[in-house]
């Protein structure tokens, strides 16, 4: 039978059969008998599984059933073999191999059915012998090796379930409730809920965290263990009240580190608590509520390093858990503010990012212009800037915590070098912040738009960024981070220094610039610089309206270019040199020639060829030019080449006798950006000190300065120039007469009551009475937030030489400047006056009769003088005079006597009907048909200090051109809280 199978692979022709004929004769023939066929596959199949271990078993299995279900039956025929036995048993056989296949099957199932577990050559064979019994033929058997590399992981972790259950309970503890489903199954390895499992829980993440486990060494194993017994000693909790986060740490241990002294005991303590805490940081700091297991595997890495150089940490974290006690006295004694500060510096030291940039404010503060940025996890107290992911400290908060710092300095020893680093970056940036106010304020134009980034820590590439946004330039750096910002303070100093004597020049060659602080300057050169002439602003229109009261655009581009053709100081307009006189020509004698000739009909081209040919004769005339236009005027050739020739010198001529060179005679704009370009493109690259970058470019710009007219800024010579022109066609003058006792020539200090220091003021003018009111230009109200700039200017405008009208000049409550500014103007006073050649100037000082002690009275004593003053009545009579205004249509409003365009309403106290009475003089100036299109602003005072920006701003909504007159009323609402405004005692409103 075996020999058949082996070679016919059926038993259908083992047996021969043997049939006689009805003579006796005996045939042979081979037939298939039915009975045996049937069990074909049967026996096949049997033979291939025979050595089936797997197979044989669910053999027996399905026997023995059958003998259960058959209880008279010894022996089993074929077809009770097959259907009770063979048939059973081969379906559970291929249930088993489809479940092993696609990785259905359960751990328990397998334990179950195949007893081999541990013998893997044998379980290799079986999976083999299932393969190539039921697989399709030729196919991989792939699955055989996956079965078996998962029945071995689950085989193995059996192995990590220990450090399963013991890091299990540790992130219990610990409160992290992420992904640690796997962990929590490794925990029930061995109960039913496991063996329930199918073979496909096998899965990568799996096989990740029982590698995880298995390479734990027998030291991080320890270590996690000490860690779950102090977290169930609350030590951990401990830990993480007192230390926020893990940037405390080394405040806490330089803290600590001083109540140890030198105490070896005690200094072991704090050492093994550092060495502990800081490798387990990551786990009691890191790690949140959310974490899995995946985040509690990164935060195992600090411990499997540090573990490897000491494998002392297990007993170092015991000992800490141990002293908890006197780690709590350490705490105790230095309060939460040390270790804080300390800890807010290291942060600030390894990772702040200064910012130093001014914003859009009128008078903007050291505190409007510093910031600090830190990432949000280092920075626990300050304020999130929505939408960075990053804090940010103020400067006034940097003070605070340098203040501090410096308090505790002496006794943080081991903390002193990042506390000392701290304080001299602040220190550098405050003073960054400070020059870059005072360029700002004297408006040096490489400052605008400047902003500097400031990189505290060692990492970045690039620490310092400098943008000065005006030129388009950005200066970069990476040396030491104190070295280069000390090389950006003496930049700085430079270009404040060498702009505040080239602003100084300028004030002394134009007089007009004296009108206008440096701000006001930049402004006004930049806005002039605006590449569209049809539109100017409105503030500078009524800027410049001092020199001219009916200004309009046509003014300023008429000076503007009048300025661009200014002569160099070599040329005399008057003179009679060969120079002079040709400059006359050509700017005045020629093209007043030909401007005459054209309007009588002549062609401007013949007209300058006639120029040209009769030239240098200087008594060109009229009827020379008419001869020449008649004798020549049909030769085109002559015409057109002397005539361009006429043109071409003209301008060579001007260009070279201009004040500003190499410009035309219209207003050019070159982008501001692009001045310096050349200069820039090669140097820098050989420049390694930021100090050394700003120089550069310093020099590049302020060797392009003179005449300048670019997209974003004119000169100031040649506003300068222009203004001086734009004051010439002033037609008003003003001429104010001194009272008597006050003489011209010198100053005059006045001692009187602050009360009434106005009346005595006023009395001085009113001894003019045609004149107007004094301006501001005229009269400086003295306070102590009074600048240096304010005393130059009004000093500057006394005594310098270049005005038409013949004004007083006052400076009132001049006792209470600050020192500085006192200072300021002695020095500037007595050293313009040496040198003044206004030998009849006006200049008045008053001051309170009982500041005796002040540092003005005592530098101006020698010139008091005696002044009388006017009546309150005969004061009220010159302002009622000079504040009436019969031609504008809102003050008839007001009945009479009452018409002036000035109003004050007081109260003693507030809710009298103020607002009332300004709301019904509003609606009365509204009903007037004179008054179509009154406009009227309410603007609210009730601050204790008055904010000039926010009054400036609320003026300037209604503002108007010079040469209008729109009727307008502002309804000014003072609350009685304010207090600096000469107000205290009462509430007011004025219109």
């Amino acid at each position: 039978m075996q020999q058949s199978i082996d070679e016919k692979q059926s038993i259908k022709n083992q047996i021969v059969i043997k049939q006689f004929s009805t003579e006796g004769e005996k045939k042979s023939k081979d037939s298939e008998p039915p009975a045996l066929a049937k069990y074909d596959d049967m026996v096949t199949k049997v033979y291939t599984l025979q050595e089936s271990k797997y197979f044989l078993k669910m053999w027996k299995l399905k026997a023995e059933q059958a003998k259960d279900k058959l209880p008279g039956e010894a022996i089993f025929s074929l077809d009770e073999v097959r259907e009770h036995i063979y048939i059973p048993a081969i379906e559970d056989f291929q249930k088993t191999y489809w479940s092993l296949r696609d990785s259905f099957i359960s751990f328990g199932n397998i334990e179950r059915q195949f007893d081999m577990l541990m013998n893997k050559k044998e379980l290799l064979k079986e999976f083999e012998i299932m393969e190539s019994s039921i697989g399709e033929p030729g196919s991989e058997p792939s699955w055989v090796k996956a079965a078996m590399d998962k029945i071995d992981i689950y085989e193995t972790l059996s192995t990590v379930v220990q450090p399963a259950r013991m890091i299990n309970e540790l992130r219990r503890q610990l409160g992290l409730d992420g992904d640690f489903q796997i962990l929590d199954d490794l925990t029930r390895y061995g109960e039913e809920y496991f063996k329930n499992k199918r073979l496909d829980y096998i899965t990568n993440d799996v096989k990740e965290v029982k590698e995880t486990l298995s390479n734990l060494s027998t030291n991080v194993l320890n270590f996690l263990k000490e860690l779950l017994r102090c977290t169930e000693k609350a030590f951990v909790s401990w830990v993480k009240d007192v230390i926020k986060d893990k940037t405390e740490l080394p405040t806490f241990v330089d803290l600590a580190s001083i109540s140890a002294g030198e105490n070896d005991m005690d200094i072991d303590k704090v050492r093994f608590f550092r060495d502990a805490i800081s490798v387990s940081g990551p786990i009691i700091f890191d790690l949140q509520s959310t974490s899995g297991f995946k985040d509690f595997h990164e935060a195992l890495h600090p411990i499997r390093d540090a573990i490897v150089n000491d494998d002392k940490l297990p007993e170092k974290l015991r000992d800490s858990c141990d002293n908890k006690e006197w780690l709590q006295m350490v705490h105790d004694c230095h309060g939460s503010v040390e270790r804080s500060s300390v800890s807010q510096a290291r942060a600030i030291n390894s990772k702040g990012i200064f910012i130093i940039s001014a914003p859009q404010k009128l008078k903007p503060s050291l505190d409007d212009c510093i910031s600090l940025k830190l990432p949000e996890d280092d920075a626990k107290s300050a304020s999130q800037q929505a939408g960075t992911g990053k804090k940010v400290y103020s400067l006034a908060q940097l003070t605070e915590l340098q203040n501090k710092l410096m308090l505790i300095a002496t006794k943080v020893e081991h903390g002193q070098e990042e506390v000392k680093r701290f304080l001299e970056i602040l220190e550098k940036v405050r003073m960054v912040g400070k020059l870059y106010l005072e360029l700002l304020d004297i408006g040096n134009i490489l400052f605008i738009d400047w902003k500097a980034e400031l990189k505290c820590s060692h990492e970045h590439n690039i620490n310092i960024y400098v943008e000065f946004g005006i030129s388009g330039v950005l200066v970069q750096s990476n040396r030491p981070f104190l070295e280069e910002l000390s090389g950006i303070c003496k930049a700085m100093e430079r270009c404040l220094i060498e702009w505040k004597k080239y602003l100084e020049i300028q004030r002394n060659n134009y007089y007009h610039l004296n009108m206008f602080t440096a701000r006001q300057l930049f402004y006004l050169c930049s806005k002039l610089a605006t590449p569209n002439e049809t539109e100017v602003d409105l503030q500078v229109l009524n800027l410049l309206s001092v020199f001219k009261h009916d200004i309009t655009i046509e003014d300023i581009r008429d000076a503007l270019n009048k300025a661009l053709n200014t002569p160099s100081e070599s040329i005399n307009v008057v003179g009679e040199d060969d120079k002079s006189m040709t400059w006359f020509n050509y700017t005045v004698k020629f093209p007043q020639l030909i401007q005459g000739l054209v309007e009588c009909g002549y062609d401007e081209s013949v007209i300058k060829a006639g120029l040209q040919s009769y030239s240098p004769n200087a008594a060109i005339t009229e009827q020379m030019l008419m001869d020449y236009a008649f004798d020549h005027g049909d030769n085109e050739e002559e015409i057109e080449e002397f005539s361009k020739l006429y043109d071409e010198q003209r301008e060579d001529f001007l260009q070279e006798s201009r004040k500003f060179k190499n410009r035309s005679t219209e207003t050019e704009h070159c982008a501001f950006s692009s001045l310096t370009k050349d200069e820039l493109a090669v140097s820098f690259e050989g420049l390694l000190s930021i100090e050394d970058k700003v120089n550069l470019l310093w020099d590049a710009y302020c060797s392009r300065l003179t005449g300048l007219v670019s997209d974003r800024y004119i000169s100031l010579d040649l506003f300068g120039e222009m203004l001086k022109h734009l004051a010439t066609v002033e037609t008003s003058r003003i001429e104010r007469n001194l009272p008597a006792g006050v003489e011209a020539g010198r100053p005059c200090l006045v001692m009187c009551k602050e009360e009434e220091m106005l009346r005595y003021m006023l009395s001085v003018y009113q001894c003019t009475e045609n004149a107007p009111l004094p301006t501001y230009e005229e009269v400086l109200v003295c306070t102590s937030e009074t600048e240096e700039e304010d005393i130059e200017l009004i000093v500057r405008r006394a005594l310098s030489l270049g005005s038409k009208h013949k004004k007083i000049y006052c400076l009132l409550g001049a006792d209470k400047l600050v020192y500085k500014v006192s200072k300021q103007l002695e020095f500037q006073f007595f050293h313009l006056a040496q040198s003044s050649c206004v030998p009849d100037y006006r200049f008045l000082i008053f001051c309170d009769a009982k500041a005796h002690s002040s540092y003005i009275v005592t530098a101006f004593d020698n010139y008091k003088v005696p002044l009388s003053c006017n009546s309150e009545a005969e004061i009220q009579q010159y302002l009622r005079t000079h504040l009436t205004v019969s031609s504008a249509p809102a003050i008839r409003a007001f009945e009479k006597p009452y018409q002036q365009n000035v109003k004050f309403v007081f109260s003693e106290e507030a809710g009298m009907g103020k607002s009332l009475f300004a709301a019904n003089t509003i609606r009365k100036a509204k009903d007037l048909l004179e008054n179509a299109g009154l406009a009227h602003k309410t603007i609210r005072m009730t601050e204790s200090k008055i904010d000039f920006g926010f009054l400036v701003k609320e003026l300037c909504s209604l503002e108007e051109k010079p040469t209008e007159a729109v009727p307008r009323i502002f309804h000014i609402d003072i609350s009685p809280v304010v207090s600096v405004f000469g107000l205290e005692s009462s509430s007011g409103s004025c219109a």
